[in-house]
């Protein structure tokens, strides 16, 4: 019914319609999260942020709602991002630990603080020696280094448990292409931009 309201223009119906069945499931997760990304496409950024900080407040031990404001206030440049990814890297929960670190790690070498990021991605991989967003950052930053052999490696080793990542294609490609091998650079830029067509939108 959300989704017929939005298709002909009725936005504060649809609005109304997704926070009803949000309220009327409080337990399934993807309710909210359909409300958070209706309020996010509609209303903005601020109001989704305000919406999921409700939310977890009500629930304080739901992490799925703290990585969705992580990934809101990432979305703003919010310097509220990295103090709540910090808390959640302390946390007992291995997966919570983990993900919230790769986040950081993220974080630092979007600051270019490298030597910070490079810290948290060996911490990953002694915690998770398979996470692959950990040997996306590590073969990202041996590109940058020209160790182009060890990046190549590495990402082969992540297309093997995902091998439509859009991400991992692009940075084959640029080693590859480093690496003086245009041909391979060539066929994985073009499956690259593939999968990018392919990838599902938030």
């Amino acid at each position: 019914l959300a989704r017929f309201y939005l298709r002909h223009g009725n936005k504060e119906d649809a609005g109304k319609e997704y926070r009803a069945i949000a309220q009327s499931n409080p337990g399934d997760f993807k309710a909210k999260l359909d409300l958070i990304r209706f309020i996010n496409s509609i209303q903005g950024t601020d109001k989704a942020i305000a919406e999921v900080s409700d939310l977890a407040k009500a629930e304080p031990d739901n992490d799925k709602l703290r990585f969705v404001l992580a990934s809101l206030y990432r979305q703003q440049n919010s310097e509220k991002l990295q103090p709540l990814l910090t808390e959640l890297a302390a946390s007992q929960k291995l997966g919570v630990q983990v993900r919230a670190m790769a986040m950081l790690a993220g974080l630092h070498l979007k600051q270019g603080d490298k030597e910070q990021a490079k810290a948290l991605i060996e911490q990953i991989l002694k915690l998770d020696p398979q996470n692959q967003q950990a040997m996306l950052y590590k073969a990202s930053l041996a590109i940058d280094e020209r160790q182009l052999e060890m990046a190549i490696s590495d990402l082969r080793k992540v297309l093997k448990g995902s091998s439509n990542s859009a991400p991992t294609l692009s940075l084959l490609a640029k080693a590859h292409e480093l690496n003086g091998q245009s041909g391979l650079a060539d066929d994985f830029f073009a499956r690259a931009v593939q999968a990018g067509r392919n990838a599902p939108r938030y």
